[in-house]
């Protein structure tokens, strides 16, 4: 699900995200994939918290994302969580991209819990990090 998402945001126009390099999803990793250190402008998805299943409905979940980002400086940080923010709050029956073959996924809702939140502002490195939680609202459409 969160290849699929990561898929999704990196087709939102007006980023200079690139996966891999200064985009990831599931983890922080140390080095980029050509082997360079992660860049200070970094943006990450993470999975924090269990989909909320439903008995009746076996091919929904209410999935809950974390975009995490920081950056240089207050403003670039805030612009890049506010970008994602604009793009996927209140977003509705959008059908996710497919990555593998049998999967495939509409997010009925996607929410935000809340606006883009500092965290470090800045941190021990002097990098300022946002943090926003989101919950998407995911049918199964393959099942």
């Amino acid at each position: 699900m969160i290849q699929e998402i990561a898929k999704r945001i990196l087709a939102i126009p007006g980023h200079a995200w690139v996966l891999q390099m200064n985009f990831f999803a599931g983890a922080l990793p140390q080095k980029t994939k050509t082997g360079q250190p992660v860049p200070s402008r970094v943006m990450v998805l993470l999975e924090r918290v269990p989909a909320d299943l439903v008995a009746d409905l076996p091919d929904y979940m209410d999935y809950s994302l974390q975009v995490w980002n920081r950056g240089a400086d207050y403003f670039q940080a805030r612009t890049d969580a506010y970008l994602i923010f604009e793009a996927l709050h209140g977003d509705w029956w959008r059908d996710l991209p497919i990555i593998f073959a049998g999967k495939e996924y509409r997010a009925w809702t996607t929410d935000a819990k809340g606006s883009p939140t500092p965290i470090a502002a800045p941190n021990d490195n002097g990098l300022f990090e946002f943090s926003t939680n989101y919950l998407l609202r995911i049918a199964n459409l393959a099942a």
